[in-house]
Parts: structure tokens; sequence; C-alpha cells
């Protein structure tokens, strides 16, 4: 299974279009994507329930398809940290998104994050983000995340109303 997600680097697209020599005669990697650093964006398409208001790309797993989609990944992470233009660049920020990233084990989430710093030179002090809804993001899971080295959390909460929550089909409630 080929992962939905690329590792969408500042500068996307520059790798969609083609890419111009410098006058140096090589691609560069500050011709690409700045001198700055990259950003890796790691899509995981999972959540626990489908809303019907979601455009994103997302879907209920199967049984061993967070293990199959995860495997993917890490070649995709691999595939791409061999280029020796993004590399030679170090990253700045990961985020890990979705879907909802925190539906998958942590297990998993980590094995993601060990992947990516095998294959690239993340930045001191870079910025790991993990999107998590509040009925997934156990304490435990926290936890390990901050572990892993995950910086920051965005919390996808729409609203504090039951009601609301009710009519979004939305799974969390006050209490999460």
């Amino acid at each position: 299974m080929r992962p939905w997600s690329s590792l969408l680097a500042a500068g996307r697209r520059a790798l969609l279009a083609p890419m111009q020599l410098s006058s140096r005669g090589t691609v560069h990697p500050a011709d690409v994507f700045g001198p700055q650093s990259l950003a890796l964006y790691l899509h995981f398409p999972f959540c626990a329930s489908l809303c019907a208001y979601c455009v994103f790309n997302k879907k209920v797993p199967r049984r061993g398809e967070l293990e199959a989609y995860v495997s993917a990944l890490e070649r995709e992470i691999s595939f791409y940290g061999a280029w020796p233009q993004l590399k030679a660049t170090p990253v700045g920020s990961m985020f890990l998104v979705g879907g909802t990233p925190s539906v998958l084990p942590a297990d998993l989430l980590e094995q993601s994050l060990a992947a990516a710093r095998r294959s690239f030179s993340l930045a001191p002090g870079a910025q790991i983000t993990i999107e998590v809804n509040p009925e997934s993001a156990t304490a435990e899971k926290l936890s390990r995340y901050r572990a892993a080295g995950i910086n920051r959390v965005s919390i996808g909460v729409q609203s504090f109303d039951p009601a609301l929550l009710e009519a979004l089909g939305r799974p969390q409630r006050k209490k999460d």
C-alpha cells in the first residue's frame, strides 16, 4: 500500500516543478527549499469515526491496516531521505497530521518518528507537532509522545457544547 502522504518540504511546488540548475551548475538544496530548513509532513489518514463535515482524506482503519501503512510510510521516508538535496538540509519542523494520528498506537508513531530521524537531519530545537483528538489522547500516549520528542500538540476541539458535538457527529465529549 502506498501512503497518501508525501514528505512535503517548504516549497512543495519546487518538488513538483522541473528543477532549474543554479549558477553553480547543480541543484542545491537552498535553490529548492530556501536556505533555512525543511518541514516534514507525515499524513496519517485514519480516524476512529468519520465526521460528516470533514473533507480530509481519512478512513476508519481495518485490522492490520495501521501497521501496513506505517511500514509503507517508513519506506517512503527512506526513499526521500536518500536524496542528497534533502539530506543536506536540516528539518526545522515536523507535522504528524491526519486524520487523527492519535488513533494509532504510540509504538507506531514512535516507529514513524524513528524512521524520520534515521533518514533526515533534525535541526536542534526542531518543532515536532502532532494532531490529537481529546478522546484518543490518553495520558500514557501523551507521555510517550513527549519521550519520543514531540514537543507541540494540536488538539482538535470543535466545540464544548454537547448538543453541537452531537450534531457534528464528534466522538469527544466535554469530559474528554
